[in-house]
């Protein structure tokens, strides 16, 4: 009678624990999967085919510090796994690519009533605004269309959801799903020899969180627990 009870303290312990463990990585960070869609410009296409289909992909990785002084703060290195393909009309299926990139935020002003550089302030009613660059000095990049380097790509995006702080890395864009309110979200794309490829408002933006692995580790630890107590009851 004591082993059995023994046992189902035992188990009870690695129940409460996992849940425990879960509730902390209800708090954890996660890396933010950015994906859009648009189009080659019609105006200013460079060596792609104007009109031509674009979709991609990139990384955010919400765990790193800032630099940067005032409202203005820098994540570099934040930006990886950047994929892009373009359906080109005469050139054929284009991909390119690019890891360790940066990330800068920034509100534009102030809420009124508080001093400048208020760093605990939101950025609220201020403009929020995200540049994303991936080449150059920021990161590295790959492809070409036809005898161009792909050099870099930036990410422009302004809208008042996108995020509360510029002290904390887009924390505002874990949650699932498109960010409706964007005033502005252009990309451009840069290739070695021609000013720019293409210069274009995105069609689409998607912003979802991705798990760490530990997550899904701890998880596994949790079901396994809980697994446990139930055999341990059902036994009883």
């Amino acid at each position: 009678m004591r082993m059995k009870a023994a046992r189902i303290f035992s188990a009870l312990k690695k129940g409460i624990g996992a849940l425990a463990l879960l509730a902390v990585v209800g708090t954890a960070n996660a890396t933010i999967l950015v994906e859009f869609q648009g189009a080659v410009d019609s105006f200013n296409p460079g060596p792609l085919t104007a009109l031509s289909p674009i979709e991609g992909s990139f990384s955010i990785d919400d765990s790193l510090l800032s630099t940067g002084a005032g409202m203005t703060r820098t994540f570099s290195g934040s930006i990886n796994d950047l994929s892009i393909t373009i359906d080109d009309s005469l050139l054929g299926p284009l991909a390119f690519f690019g890891q360790g990139g940066d990330l800068t935020q920034f509100c534009q002003v102030n809420p009124p009533g508080t001093p400048p550089n208020d760093s605990l302030t939101p950025c609220d009613p201020g403009t929020r605004f995200v540049s994303v660059g991936v080449g150059g000095s920021e990161g590295t990049v790959t492809g070409n269309a036809d005898s161009y380097d792909f050099v870099r790509v930036s990410f422009d995006l302004r809208g008042t959801e996108l995020f509360d702080n510029p002290f904390n890395v887009a924390n505002d864009l874990t949650r699932d799903g498109p960010v409706d309110d964007f005033g502005y979200a252009r990309m451009t794309m840069s290739f070695d020899g021609i000013s720019f490829g293409l210069e274009r408002s995105l069609d689409t933006i998607r912003f979802s969180a991705i798990p760490e692995p530990s997550t899904a580790l701890l998880i596994g630890a949790g079901l396994s627990g809980m697994a446990t107590m139930r055999r341990s009851l059902a036994g009883h």
